[in-house]
């Protein structure tokens, strides 16, 4: 499974545009690991709240999944934090 679900599934739970994903990567290594952290673990990342937990705790891991699905049936590139084609600047964008 590519990096590409856990991260859609990240931002639909914090809000699309949420700076809340960069500063994840300071604590985990990419989104899969934050996923696999669990709720415990998610708190351990100074940006995630108790509200954020129940969040991420009530969005849909398959929704994510079929995102990626309906994307590569189409040929739409996914392009994540983590991957080396996402533009560096805008990881800087506020």
């Amino acid at each position: 499974m590519t990096n590409a679900v856990y991260w859609i599934w990240l931002q639909t739970a914090l809000g699309y545009g949420s700076p809340k994903p960069i500063r994840i990567l300071e604590v985990f290594n990419n989104a899969k690991e934050f996923y696999e952290a669990g709720p415990n673990g998610w708190l351990k990342c100074k940006a995630i709240t108790e509200i954020d937990v129940e969040k991420l705790k009530n969005t849909s891991f398959r929704q994510a999944q079929d995102t990626v699905e309906y994307c590569v049936e189409k040929c739409f590139k996914i392009l994540t934090l983590d991957d080396e084609d996402y533009p560096i600047r805008l990881t800087r964008i506020k």
